[in-house]
């Protein structure tokens, strides 16, 4: 009986390899149906169970394996101890795929009192375990199953499958040599090419995908200003995709994603290496040269900036790039090195309308009311000499000259002339910080009938640029001045200002967003005295009409402004600049009324303003040298003095104020 069922087994293992050999093998989850032939058949305690389980591999057979579930379970029921009846009932699980029920059944066919020979179990169970998602698992019973010699080779080969399921590139090419080493494996030598073949396509497959979740984090990682991380990643990335020989236009996509992650990190030379290996694996692009000229740009190197962009122009180009790549070479570097080294000379003439002279926001910043309109004319001068200062820096000399002149006789003293002088200085200690100092000083003159000098003053204002790159810049200014009043009449205006703005600009060379904060502290010590019978409206209020009462007027401030301004190039046209603004100022002292007859005015009030600021200009270009501008202004002032709620408010600091004008305006440059 024994030697019987030896042979039986010797030809079903035959049969098993066989099959095999017709690529009937567990190949990425298909396993082969030579798994359940490894089941042999044997006499029975009872000859009615031996039946029944002839009836029930009979079913199996058909494809029948609910019904031949439920025969092996009245035998299982029968005779618990019955290996082959548990064996039988597993093989029909398997086939109905209940993989989980199959390995409960193969492995109570090992534990019966008449078992199945432990490696047919454990080969069947393998295959129920792979089948259930479970490769690590089916793995070990492959393993289990090469006890037997004659089914090592095949065993063995399908726990290298079962290692290639679960993704263990290196543990299933190890599994493989192994298979190629076992007793027979020369039968399977088409199987094991096949499992080699499957084993490198796995690889690459799952390299690809390696590839790409590691390039998306990279990119999640650069969104979120993840620089090191996102610089980490695309190096991964790039080193597979390297392995993988994919092609050069992908690999240049990498490099220039490594790039962005490095200049964005402040690793200019990284980057430019990058950007340059980019350009070199996908000549034809010219954003990729760009990027490696901007790179060489913000660590210092102008020439090598320069040779860069003129050689992007020579690639392809959308002409969107080619305008930014001629913006970059018109401007290597922002500040006083943009606007080159020599003598300009800039001119312009602005005729217009102005729907309120008096707050002309120069000189007389505040009028008791609504001055009335007036055509003008202005003209403007600018003379400017900038030199390098020994290599280290820049400077520049200017002098500006500006005269408005009003049409209406009666607003002559708002016609004012400006002469300026300034100095300033500029250093670069870093590729991404510039550091300037301005110092200057003004004189004005009021009137064109009655000529005479108005106000003097001076400024000092340090400034601190941090380049963050070409689309993205931050300043930081604060500038103190004094002025003083010439003429008696307006010594309430004489005192001291200090700004401290933070300004952002953002953008393109076609495209640019500024958004800036200022606050201001304007120390005017001196308070405005008018004599309230000169004021309508004021003179017959309580006892000013039997004494003279003075209007004290506080001119002194502290301010907190927001702007938003935008410039938008469109060649050859010109550009479209609009700017919003808002102001709140809260003025230190009371407005009140001052009498004889009493200490305390009770109806005095502390100021504050609201003011709203619009504007928009659109400019014509006519060649490089002259340019028209046509301008609208919009000025609103909200105040709580305001006499039209209030008599006893004293006046009206209400006002809206409009300006329209054009400007015809021309440079020219004088390069050393």
């Amino acid at each position: 009986m024994k030697q019987a069922a030896g042979e039986r087994r010797e030809r079903a293992v035959r049969l098993a390899l066989e099959l095999l050999r017709q690529d009937w093998c567990i190949r990425r989850g298909a396993f082969a149906v030579a798994v359940f032939l490894l089941v042999v058949g044997r006499a029975s305690a009872a000859p009615t169970a031996a039946a029944s389980l002839a009836e029930a591999r009979a079913a199996l057979e058909a494809g029948q394996p609910d019904r031949a579930a439920r025969i092996a379970e009245r035998v299982v029921a029968a005779d618990p101890e019955n290996g082959d009846a548990h064996m039988v009932l597993g093989l029909a699980h398997f086939r109905a795929h209940r993989y989980h029920e199959a390995v409960e059944a193969f492995e109570a066919a090992a534990h019966a009192a008449r078992p199945i020979a432990a490696p047919v179990v454990a080969f069947n169970k393998g295959s129920a375990l792979f089948k259930a998602g479970q490769p690590e698992a089916a793995e070990l019973a492959f393993l289990a199953a090469a006890a037997d010699p004659k089914l090592a080779a095949v065993a063995v080969a399908n726990a290298a499958w079962a290692a290639l399921q679960g993704e263990q590139i290196e543990r299933a090419r190890e599994l493989a040599a192994r298979a190629a080493a076992q007793p027979r494996a020369a039968e399977l030598a088409s199987v094991l090419d096949d499992l080699r073949h499957d084993i490198d396509e796995e690889a690459e497959r799952l390299a690809d995908i390696r590839v790409r979740r590691v390039r998306r984090e990279a990119r999640q990682a650069l969104d979120q200003g993840k620089w090191l991380q996102a610089i980490a990643g695309y190096k991964v990335a790039l080193r597979e995709a390297q392995k993988l020989a994919r092609p050069s236009a992908e690999l240049g996509e990498l490099n220039y994603a490594l790039g962005v992650a490095q200049y964005r990190a402040g690793r200019f030379e990284d980057a430019r290496r990058s950007f340059s290996a980019a350009a070199a694996l996908v000549p034809s692009e010219g954003e990729f040269l760009m990027m490696a000229a901007v790179s060489a740009a913000r660590l210092d190197e102008v020439t090598a900036a320069r040779h860069g962009f003129e050689e992007a122009l020579r690639r392809d180009n959308s002409p969107e790039t080619a305008e930014l790549i001629r913006g970059y070479l018109e401007a290597l570097s922002p500040g006083l090195a943009t606007r080159g080294d020599g003598v300009s000379l800039g001119a312009a003439v602005v005729i217009g309308v102005d729907s309120n002279v008096g707050q002309s926001g120069v000189g007389l910043t505040e009028t008791l009311t609504n001055t009335g309109s007036s055509g003008f004319l202005e003209a403007a001068l600018d003379l400017a000499w900038r030199f390098p200062i020994r290599g280290i820096g820049h400077a520049e000399l200017a002098y500006n000259f500006d005269q408005t002149a009003f049409f209406d006789g009666d607003l002559d003293e708002f016609s004012l002339q400006q002469h300026t002088l300034e100095a300033t200085g500029e250093l670069r200690p870093l590729p991404w910080l510039r550091l300037a100092l301005l110092g200057g000083g003004d004189l004005l003159f009021s009137g064109i009938a009655d000529f005479s000098p108005f106000q003097i003053g001076g400024s000092l204002r340090p400034m601190l640029s941090l380049d963050e790159g070409p689309h993205a810049r931050t300043r930081l200014e604060l500038e103190h001045s004094w002025k003083h009043s010439l003429s008696t009449a307006f010594a309430h205006l004489s005192g001291t200002r200090t700004d401290l703005t933070i300004a952002e600009e953002l953008g393109t060379h076609r495209l640019r967003l500024a958004l800036g904060y200022r606050y201001r502290d304007e120390a005017l010590p001196t308070p405005e005295r008018i004599d309230v019978g000169t004021l309508p409206n004021l003179g017959n209020i309580g006892d000013c009409v039997i004494v003279s009462c003075t209007y004290v007027i506080p001119y002194g401030y502290t301010a907190h402004a927001v702007s938003i301004r935008g410039t938008v190039i469109m060649p050859p046209l010109g550009r479209l600049f609009g700017s919003a603004s808002y102001e709140r100022r809260d003025y230190s002292d009371d407005s009140y009324i001052e009498s004889p007859f009493r200490l305390f005015d009770p109806h005095r009030t502390r100021r504050h303003d609201r003011r709203y600021g619009f504007a928009i200009a659109l400019t014509l270009a006519a060649g490089t040298a002259y340019e028209a501008t046509l301008r609208y202004d919009l000025l609103v002032s909200r105040s709580n003095i305001d006499n039209t709620v209030d008599p006893l408010l004293y006046d009206d600091k209400n006002f809206t104020k409009h300006v329209v004008s054009v400007e015809a305006a021309s440079d020219w440059i004088f390069r050393r």
